[in-house]
């Protein structure tokens, strides 16, 4: 098959994990780098002032971006791949998605974030354009639920785990302390972390943000460790770390209840380590509580899954051998691959 990629092709993205998959499996993939043609957009659509204040007007985004669809229809005619594969569909408008089907060609958008409003990464085009495509896949199956009640053919698709990013690390003997967290900084996570930090040793890696936002002499402004990680720094952490958290943002909430899966939920296990996550209907399903993960409700639950799990080394070392061999045997991006076109076929 050939398939024409529409993303960021950096490591530790998911373009460049799937454009690996897809090559590994046999398929013929071209990149449409989407950073390569952020010069296809207007300046003031380039801009952080400008985006936001059209994040609203579709008019204005169509506007701004007529260049940047026209090279993708553009690119697509010229390549006549089988399938388009974009991710998240920023800026994609539902007539480009049309046109492009028009020659015959599979149109599927995976959106690795909440497309629904009022969410942050929520945009005016990308319903329409879902409506338009042969299938927006999805993190959530909460969410799958209500697309498909808006009439959009939507689909469940986790994520993966990419071992050339977070490479297995093996179960070390030696801990490098008692609690971890990898990721970016929000209010409610600060304030979460916060009260895990007055119980136990936490260290907290992630970008700037958690030096310029969070509370000054607060609790995880002192937890965090001055920067973030690259993959395989991150997948060190995950392994040496006793405990990792994975704390789901407000993006992850569906109609009040803490749904689907991250990427942390496969990464963590991928290079090692042992998850304690937000319990999210998803995450469960793939990895079962108690018997490869730990899960909490809300920081009391939280607490005392630390607790436990701090003296129980055998259990949680246990979990952490079984989640790393589901991970491996279910979850590398050759499957996800493999999924996706079992869902378009």
């Amino acid at each position: 098959m050939r398939v024409l990629l529409a993303g960021i092709f950096k490591q530790g993205h998911l373009a460049a994990s799937y454009r690996c998959a897809f090559e590994s499996l046999g398929h013929d993939v071209i990149a449409f780098d989407v950073e390569a043609h952020r010069t296809d957009l207007d300046w003031w659509l380039r801009s952080r002032v400008g985006h936001r204040l059209s994040i609203g007007l579709q008019w204005a985004r169509r506007a701004g971006s007529l260049r940047y669809n026209q090279a993708l229809e553009a690119v697509t005619g010229e390549q006549r791949p089988d399938l388009v594969l974009a991710f998240n569909g920023e800026c994609v408008m539902p007539e480009t998605v049309c046109n492009i089907r028009r020659r015959g060609v599979r149109f599927v958008i995976f959106h690795a974030d909440n497309p629904m409003p009022p969410h942050y990464n929520a945009r005016p085009e990308t319903l329409e354009a879902a409506s338009a495509c042969d299938a927006f896949l999805i993190w959530s199956p909460a969410l799958v639920v209500k697309l498909r009640a808006m009439g959009i053919p939507a689909g469940f698709l986790a994520f993966g785990w990419d071992e050339s990013v977070f490479p297995f690390q093996g179960f070390p003997a030696v801990s490098d302390g008692d609690v971890a967290f990898v990721g970016g900084w929000d209010p409610r996570r600060e304030a979460f972390l916060t009260e895990v930090a007055r119980h136990f040793n936490l260290k907290i890696w992630g970008p700037p943000y958690w030096g310029q936002r969070s509370r000054r002499n607060g609790a995880a402004r002192r937890c965090w460790q001055g920067r973030a990680l690259d993959g395989r720094e991150a997948a060190a952490v995950f392994a040496r770390a006793r405990i990792n958290l994975n704390v789901l943002r407000p993006q992850h909430y569906v109609d009040g209840a803490a749904d689907g899966v991250i990427m942390r939920t496969f990464e963590v296990p991928g290079a090692g380590g042992f998850l304690l996550a937000t319990r999210s209907g998803g995450a469960t399903t793939l990895f079962p509580e108690g018997e490869s993960a730990g899960y909490f409700n809300d920081i009391d639950e939280c607490l005392t899954q630390i607790e436990y799990y701090l003296v129980h080394d055998r259990e949680r070392t246990a979990a952490a051998c079984r989640a790393h061999a589901l991970v491996d045997a279910r979850h590398h991006y050759t499957h996800r691959v493999t999924d996706l076109l079992a869902l378009i076929d």
